[in-house]
């Protein structure tokens, strides 16, 4: 899995932390390098790992049942979640610190 390139968008917060998200990408398995995130895109806040999806007005929402059984099949998806998950365990500050974020 690959990530495309970073695309601002209007802030959001995650429904998990309350941490302000301003920007996101795509990630992708073949091809895709230029998708752009877009209503029902699945955003995985980098603060904690939290999965919501987009609406039509690019403001987070919780994941359907069908969303999150969907994800929670992806092997792939589930190791970018927790590692953004452990790094919020290890109560790293991103914003201050970039390269102490643990590798996935």
């Amino acid at each position: 899995m690959k990530a495309g390139i970073d695309r601002r968008m209007q802030p959001h917060l995650c429904l998990g932390c309350g941490e302000s998200l301003d920007a996101g990408f795509c990630a992708y398995k073949d091809g895709g390098r230029d998708a752009v995130p877009s209503p029902g895109s699945i955003m995985i806040c980098i603060y904690c790992g939290h999965a919501m999806a987009l609406t039509e007005k690019f403001i987070t929402r919780e994941l359907t049942e069908a969303e999150a059984a969907d994800l929670a099949g992806d092997k792939e998806i589930q190791v970018i979640i927790q590692a953004y998950k452990q790094r919020a365990e290890t109560d790293v500050d991103i914003r201050k610190n970039p390269k102490k974020v643990p590798d996935a």
